[in-house]
């Protein structure tokens, strides 16, 4: 089969969309299928089929899609430039696709809704759309409305005209898919019950993950920092944004750093929150126990070194950061938010607390920090889990699967 893969956002970025794309051409292209891949240049100023080297600049097609968008027809976007920009660019990459044309693909993979909703008016009727679905645009969208204006009501959150747009990209992203492939039961759960998918039209596939390829990078020595003797590292890799709860990651030090003072916090990641979490953590007096990393990629090595990991999210799909903590083979602490809980076996293979939860993640971080013999336990329990669960020898098939009928039931003409 000839795949597109395709993507809205830049290529390559540091998400974990970008590691699952990588994963799946590669295990696509040693079954002897053929792989491209389509999405927005790393500048963010054109769209291009990376492995072609085709590409067109939107120098050449904002003028007109600006003129059309800014019309009395789509003035309910002009109040609001973020939504504007996007719906911008999503016009502008339904373009370049038509430009570069679809008409050689025997299936099309996008990876996004926004991806999903471009392709499907300029895509031939008879190839396939499978759409996967990696998180919630408009749930994130309300928590941060949230953060950035705490009496705000949920009631004016979900009347807001942002979430009300990010809820119609995911609503007109799930329809537009001729499938669509969630990665747990929860975002399977919520296209059935807010968007009112149909239930036979949704499939759930884990994501996928080279195990071996990570597990080999534990090797490597990290540029720093080392393990100090007798200090327990606590290791946490995220997008410095509100939405990880990396705030209520240093409340919760805070607490604990009032009871037992063998324990270092590791934070890898960048982003728009890290000054203000520096200040925090300034302020905290927390200093001296929590080393802000940045972009990191030695995370193997970073992971070989640590004791357990956490990831306090307020809202979150499938991040590759806990399904790398447990090939590690480190216990997880993870938020019940989204389809964190459905990662992690509560008091087998990790441990779940209530998002936002402060205290009950400051008793679970001492209580692991307490017990050698629990974390050892419990890490090795992610670990077989992960084994289980990631592998893409396992998951793979499915998707190949999924793609060979799809394509089989369309040439036959019948409803998918």
């Amino acid at each position: 089969m000839k795949i597109l893969l395709a993507t809205y956002w830049v290529i390559p970025h540091l998400g974990g969309v970008w590691e699952q794309m990588k994963i799946v051409k590669t295990y696509l292209e040693q079954e002897g299928h053929e792989v491209d891949i389509l999405g927005n240049t790393p500048d963010g100023n054109g769209y291009y089929l990376v492995n072609h080297g085709k590409w067109i600049g939107k120098d050449t097609l904002l003028p007109l899609i600006r003129e059309k968008l800014g019309g009395a027809s789509f003035s309910f976007l002009q109040g609001d430039k973020i939504s504007f920009d996007m719906e911008v660019d999503r016009y502008a990459m339904e373009l370049s696709a038509a430009f570069f044309g679809l008409g050689q693909y025997d299936i099309i993979h996008a990876q996004d809704v926004i991806a999903s909703i471009a392709l499907s008016r300029v895509k031939p009727k008879h190839i396939p759309l499978v759409t996967s679905i990696h998180g919630s645009f408009s749930k994130e969208q309300l928590i941060v409305q949230q953060t950035e204006n705490p009496d705000l009501t949920i009631e004016e959150g979900i009347n807001s005209f942002p979430y009300k747009y990010y809820s119609a990209l995911e609503y007109c992203g799930a329809h537009s898919a001729t499938h669509v492939v969630s990665t747990n039961r929860w975002l399977q759960n919520m296209l059935i019950d807010k968007y009112a998918v149909p239930s036979q039209k949704i499939t759930v596939i884990r994501g996928v993950f080279d195990t071996a390829s990570f597990s080999q990078g534990s090797s490597a020595p990290p540029t720093y920092p080392s393990k100090e003797v007798g200090k327990k590292v606590i290791f946490t890799a995220a997008r410095l944004t509100r939405i990880k709860g990396i705030h209520d990651l240093l409340s919760a030090l805070s607490f604990l750093k009032q009871f037992r003072q063998d324990w270092v916090c590791w934070i890898a990641g960048d982003g728009a929150e890290r000054s203000t979490l520096e200040t925090v953590c300034a302020a905290a007096g927390l200093s001296d126990h929590v080393a802000f990393l940045g972009y990191r990629q030695d995370i193997p090595a970073l992971l070989a070194q640590a004791d357990l990991f956490v990831l306090p999210s307020l809202q979150d799909n499938q991040p590759v950061a806990v399904i790398e903590a447990q090939v590690a083979g480190l216990p997880v602490i993870v938020s019940d938010a989204g389809g964190l809980p459905e990662m992690v076996q509560h008091g087998t293979s990790g441990f779940v607390f209530p998002a936002g939860d402060a205290h009950s993640l400051y008793f679970t971080l001492k209580h692991l920090i307490e017990n050698d013999g629990l974390r050892v336990q419990v890490g090795a329990s992610a670990r077989r889990w992960a084994e289980t669960h990631w592998s893409v020898q396992r998951i793979m098939p499915e998707l190949i699967s999924l793609y060979r009928s799809l394509r089989r039931r369309m040439r036959a003409g019948r409803n998918i």
